[in-house]
C-alpha cells in the first residue's frame, strides 16, 4: 500500500526514505523527470495514472537481503470511444 502514500495523489503524506526494513531506491516519478519541463509539468508515468517505487529490503523473514521489492499504483482510464 506505500506507494498509494508517497509522491502526487498520495492519501497521506510520507517524508522518510524507510519503512520497516525497507529503503527507497527510486521511484518513477525520478526515473521519468524531464529535466528541461516545468516544475508543475506531470511526467509521462503520471499523465498516465501510474506510480511505483522501488525498495531494498534486508532482516525480513523468508526475503533476502538485498531483495528489491516493487510497490506499484496504476488508475484505470478506458480509451474513448471513437467517433462515427
Amino acid at each position: 500500500m506505500d506507494a498509494y502514500n508517497r509522491n502526487y495523489g498520495s492519501g497521506i503524506a510520507l517524508a522518510e526514505n524507510q519503512i520497516g526494513n525497507a529503503t527507497v531506491l527510486v521511484d518513477s516519478e525520478t526515473v521519468f523527470a524531464d529535466p528541461t519541463a516545468a516544475a508543475d509539468t506531470p511526467t509521462p508515468a503520471q499523465a498516465a495514472g501510474f506510480y511505483a517505487v522501488a525498495y531494498t529490503v534486508n532482516g525480513v523473514d523468508d526475503i533476502a537481503d538485498r531483495t528489491t521489492v516493487i510497490s506499484w499504483r496504476a488508475a484505470f482510464r478506458p480509451r474513448p470511444s471513437p467517433r462515427r
